[in-house]
């Protein structure tokens, strides 16, 4: 929160606001030189522990959803899954999903040392959230259960969004925290991405196969 406003007199330096924010206001008295310097690094030091958080809190509310399972489910090449959801590769979650799974996948290997189904918990609970939004979408515009499916492959960003903000709301209100909007978005961005390619999220292909 941003605190009062600033003032400097005499060649001092006011600074105001919070250090644990992205926002600072400075106030320098006239012919004073001020150089301010923004950690843009910060919100990648603290994803880490966001998508470790995220990862834990959807493993443990999709627990008792969770059946046992004796085949796994095939996943078809990234691309062929983004093109038959007509999601271009430029598409800013796959951008994002590129750019950080690395940071996504070590996350998940730290949860799976308490949980060892952490990652299918999540997958699965991303799947059930994209079943649900299509459905209530697809309702209010009046769009046939049959016809779900290519409506789904023609609006896939849109689901995705909805996906997200529906994550985002569970997340926020199963915490007595207050949540770093910035972080926990990417966070679970990264988390849907993951699921899209992994066919829990949008439509699959009918030739789908492993990657």
């Amino acid at each position: 929160m941003i605190g009062p406003k600033t003032s400097a007199t005499g060649g001092s330096i006011a600074i105001g606001g919070s250090n644990e924010g992205m926002l600072v206001n400075v106030a320098a008295a006239e012919n004073a030189q001020v150089a301010v310097t923004i950690d843009t690094a910060a919100l990648m030091r603290r994803l880490p522990s966001h998508l470790a958080a995220i990862i834990s809190q959807f493993a443990k509310q999709s627990a008792a959803l969770m059946t046992d399972a004796s085949t796994q489910e095939l996943k078809p090449s990234i691309q062929a899954k983004l093109n038959f959801n007509n999601l271009p590769e430029s598409y800013r979650l796959i951008r994002d999903w590129t750019r950080y799974s690395s940071i996504l996948h070590s996350s998940y290997r730290g949860v799976e040392q308490i949980n060892q189904a952490a990652r299918l918990l999540v997958k699965r609970r991303a799947g059930v959230v994209y079943d649900e939004e299509l459905n209530r979408i697809s309702t209010e515009k009046g769009i046939a259960k049959q016809e779900h499916s290519a409506f789904a492959r023609q609006h896939g960003a849109l689901l995705v969004t909805a996906v997200i903000n529906r994550l985002m709301q569970d997340y926020s209100c199963s915490i007595d925290a207050d949540v770093e909007t910035e972080a926990a978005h990417l966070a679970i961005s990264l988390i849907v991405a993951d699921a899209v390619i992994e066919c829990e999220v949008l439509e699959r292909p009918n030739h789908a196969v492993t990657a």
